[in-house]
């Protein structure tokens, strides 16, 4: 069956958003700036995990894109928050639960995942550095994205890509990854890349109002979450 451009891209568009997938506009409880829907999780357990807490206190402060705090520390859009829901314990542990078993994922068979997306085991992931790990959680919780992107803009190697080709072409690959040691990789550069990742989507969507395959709404909803909440991610 033949497919019309138009749709492809938006096929395209709608899986390389970079709203937060688990945080949905009907779904979210929003606060003022900077104070929490749930109690503040303790950062300093030092179980390997309070990276991820730093996340989910970020999105319970300041992951909507009003700027605000969301309710079950960013769990709210559909298909996460039914993972959410399936879990037992307090809000804190089925948290930690669904970022263990789907974002990250119990091996590269999970299906959206960052193993996935790296297609690599789960010790292999477990012995990368905390604050690479931390990059790859947050963009992935955040966007819905793969983080190979992010992996490759970080790695420097390819000046020709952009942000803005990245919101228009498919996904890395693991085989485009193949000559990074993303265990080398810096805070400096993942944060420059996740800057110019961001950036470069919005810039493509100016482009795409233009050619009326977006609506403005759209647009202004994608900056708006920019500038209130995701550019101020791991800071």
């Amino acid at each position: 069956m033949m497919v019309c451009p138009i749709i492809k891209l938006k096929k395209r568009l709608m899986k390389k958003k970079v709203t937060n997938p688990t945080t949905q506009q009907s779904n979210t409880q929003t606060t003022t700036k900077n104070k929490g829907v749930l109690p503040t999780l303790q950062t300093n357990i030092n179980d390997g995990l309070d990276y991820q807490r730093r996340m989910l206190n970020f999105e319970n402060t300041r992951g909507s894109s009003s700027g605000g705090g969301v309710s079950n520390y960013g769990f709210t859009g559909q298909v996460m928050k039914g993972y959410f829901d399936k879990e037992t314990g307090n809000k804190e542990e089925k948290s930690l639960k669904v970022i263990d078993k789907y974002i990250i994922g119990t091996d590269k068979s999970t299906s959206k995942s960052i193993l996935k997306d790296l297609g690599v085991d789960r010790k292999i992931f477990n012995n990368l550095p905390t604050e690479v790990k931390e990059q790859l959680v947050n963009w992935k919780f955040n966007t819905g994205r793969s983080v190979a992107d992010l992996i490759y803009m970080a790695s420097g190697k390819d000046k020709s890509f952009t942000g803005y080709k990245s919101h228009r072409s498919n996904s890395k690959t693991p085989s485009d990854l193949s000559n990074i040691d993303i265990s080398n990789l810096t805070k400096t550069q993942l944060n420059k890349a996740r800057k110019e990742l961001y950036e470069g989507r919005i810039e493509s969507m100016k482009d795409l109002l233009k050619e009326g395959k977006i609506t403005k709404s759209e647009l202004d909803f994608a900056i708006e979450g920019y500038n209130n909440s995701q550019k101020f991610r791991l800071q």
